[in-house]
C-alpha cells in the first residue's frame, strides 16, 4: 500500500465521495449505475459553476441599472474633468494672446515715444551744434582778423578767462524711471505670472514669449538710459556755454540780462512767427504742483534743457553780433585808454569816450561787427568819422579818419573797410579814436577788446 501526498489527498476523496450505485427495475429488469469518486466529483465541480453562474447572471440583472448608472456617472466626472483642463489651456491660451497684443501696443506706443524724443533730442543737439558753429564762426572771424603782431598792453590790466574743461561724467544716479520702464516691467511680470501658474501644452510657447519679451524690455531699458545719458550730456554742454558766454559778456561791463532779453526778442520763433502763442506765465520748479499734469523726470529735463538753449542761443546771438574785434590791426599801440586823462590841449584832467590807436597814416581801420552806416563824414572834433549801428543798442563810432572808405547807409560786414587812419579833427597825431555805445551811453572799448582776445584764445 503505498502512502504519501498523493495517496492522502485519493484516500480523503474516496471517503467523501464512496462509490455509489443506482439500482433501477424495469419491466421486471433491475439494472444499476454505478458512480465512482472521480465521477462524483466531476458532476460536483459541474454543479458548482452552474450555481456561480446562476448567482452572476441574478446579481447581473438586479444590480444592472446601478452598475450603468455608476459608469456613466464616471463617464460624466472624466467628460468634466477633460473640459476643466481643457479651457483652463483655453484661458492660458487667450491669456498669452492678450498679454501678446497688450505688450505689441505698448512696444509699438514705446517705439512712438522713442521716436518722438530722438526727434526731440536729435532738434536739441542741432540747436545746440549752431550755437556752436556760430560761436566757432566768431573765433574764426577774430583769427583772421589777428595779425602776427600783438597790442601791447600789460599783463597786469590782462584778465585771462579760460573755459572750464570738464570731462563729462555718467550721471545714470540722476535718471528717473518713468512710467514707460515700469509698464515694461509689468508685462514681464504677467508672462511670468502665466508660466509658474500654468502647465499645459502652451507652456513651453509662453516661456519661449516671456523670454522675448524680457530681452525687449531691457533693451528698451539700456536704450532709455543711453538716451537719458546723452540728454543729460547735452544738459551739461548747454549749462558749461551757458556760464562761459555769461562770463565773456559780464566782462564787458555790460548789464548781462538787459544784453540777453534784447537778443532774446529778436529770435525767431520756433513756429517762425507764423503762429500765435501766449497765456499767463505760471513759472515752475522740480517740485512744482501741475493739479492733473503728470510730468515725469524725461519731461522736466526736455523743459530745462530747451530753455537753456534759448538762453544759448541769444547768449550766443549777443556774444557774435556785439563789437567784440580790434579796430585795427594788432600791431598798433593803444595810445590812450576809456576814462579820465589829462586833456592833450587843455593840460587838465578830462574824460575821454574811447580808445586811441596810434600808428601810421593811412592805416587801415574796419568794422568790428556788421551793422548799418548812419554817419560818415565830418563832426566836429571827430573829424571824418564813421558811426555803424550794430542793432540790439549797439553802436561804434571811429574817428579823426584820413579817408572815409564806406557811404551813409550802407550795410557792413564784420572785418569790412570802413576807412583809413589819419589825424583829422581835434586831434595831435595820426590814430584812430574808437568808441563803443550801448542803449545811448558810451562804454569803455577795452572791455570789448579784451573779451573778443579771449573768446579767440578759449
Amino acid at each position: 500500500m503505498s502512502t504519501g501526498p498523493v495517496a492522502n489527498v485519493k484516500a480523503g476523496i474516496e471517503r467523501f465521495f464512496p462509490e455509489r450505485q443506482f439500482y433501477h427495475r424495469s419491466l421486471g429488469e433491475v439494472r444499476f449505475i454505478s458512480l465512482s469518486a472521480r465521477n462524483q466529483l466531476g458532476l460536483v465541480a459541474v454543479l458548482v459553476v452552474f450555481l456561480f453562474w446562476v448567482a452572476y447572471a441574478s446579481v447581473n440583472v438586479v444590480f444592472k441599472q446601478q452598475i450603468i448608472s455608476a459608469k456613466e456617472r464616471k463617464l460624466t466626472m472624466m467628460r468634466q474633468n477633460y473640459e476643466v483642463q481643457l479651457a483652463d489651456w483655453q484661458s492660458s491660451y487667450d491669456e498669452l494672446n492678450a498679454v501678446l497684443s497688450m505688450t505689441q501696443d505698448r512696444f509699438e506706443e514705446t517705439a512712438k515715444e522713442f521716436t518722438l524724443r530722438h526727434d526731440q533730442l536729435s532738434n536739441f543737439k542741432s540747436r545746440h551744434a549752431a550755437v556752436q558753429d556760430d560761436y566757432d564762426s566768431l573765433r574764426a572771424r577774430l583769427a583772421e582778423r589777428a595779425e602776427n603782431g600783438t597790442s601791447s598792453t600789460s599783463a597786469a590790466s590782462s584778465t585771462l578767462m579760460q573755459a572750464i574743461d570738464l570731462e563729462p561724467t555718467e550721471r545714470v544716479s540722476r535718471i528717473v524711471v518713468d512710467r514707460r520702464q515700469a509698464r515694461l516691467r509689468d508685462v514681464s511680470d504677467v508672462i511670468r505670472s502665466v508660466v509658474s501658474g500654468r502647465e499645459g501644452p502652451f507652456h513651453k510657447d509662453t516661456a519661449r514669449f516671456s523670454d522675448r519679451v524680457e530681452r525687449v524690455s531691457t533693451e528698451l531699458e539700456d536704450l532709455e538710459q543711453s538716451r537719458a545719458w546723452e540728454i543729460n550730456q547735452l544738459e551739461e554742454q548747454a549749462t558749461l556755454s551757458i556760464e562761459e558766454y555769461e562770463a565773456y559778456l559780464t566782462e564787458t561791463g555790460l548789464d548781462l540780462e538787459r544784453v540777453a532779453a534784447r537778443f532774446k526778442s529778436a529770435l525767431p520763433s520756433p513756429a517762425g512767427g507764423a503762429l500765435g502763442i501766449g497765456g499767463p506765465l505760471v513759472e515752475f520748479g522740480d517740485d512744482a504742483d501741475f493739479g492733473d499734469i503728470d510730468l515725469t523726470y524725461h519731461d522736466r529735463q526736455l523743459l530745462r534743457i530747451d530753455g537753456k538753449l534759448e538762453r544759448l542761443s541769444s547768449l550766443e546771438a549777443a556774444l557774435t553780433s556785439i563789437p567784440l574785434a580790434m579796430p585795427v590791426s594788432n600791431k598798433l599801440r593803444k595810445s590812450s585808454r576809456f576814462g579820465p586823462r589829462r586833456d592833450p590841449f587843455t593840460k587838465r584832467g578830462a574824460h575821454h569816450s574811447g580808445l586811441d590807436f596810434a600808428g601810421p597814416y593811412k592805416s587801415s581801420i574796419y568794422a568790428t561787427a556788421a551793422g548799418k552806416v548812419v554817419h560818415a563824414g565830418r563832426r566836429g572834433p571827430y573829424g571824418n568819422m564813421v558811426e555803424i549801428d550794430h542793432g540790439h543798442g549797439f553802436r561804434t563810432r571811429y574817428g579823426h579818419m584820413y579817408r572815409v572808405k564806406v557811404k551813409r547807409g550802407q550795410q557792413v560786414e564784420f572785418g569790412q573797410l570802413v576807412g583809413l587812419l589819419g589825424s583829422s579833427g581835434r586831434s595831435t597825431g595820426p590814430h584812430l579814436h574808437y568808441e563803443v555805445w550801448f542803449e545811448g551811453k558810451v562804454r569803455d572799448p577795452d572791455k570789448f577788446v579784451k573779451v573778443g582776445r579771449h573768446v579767440l584764445k578759449s
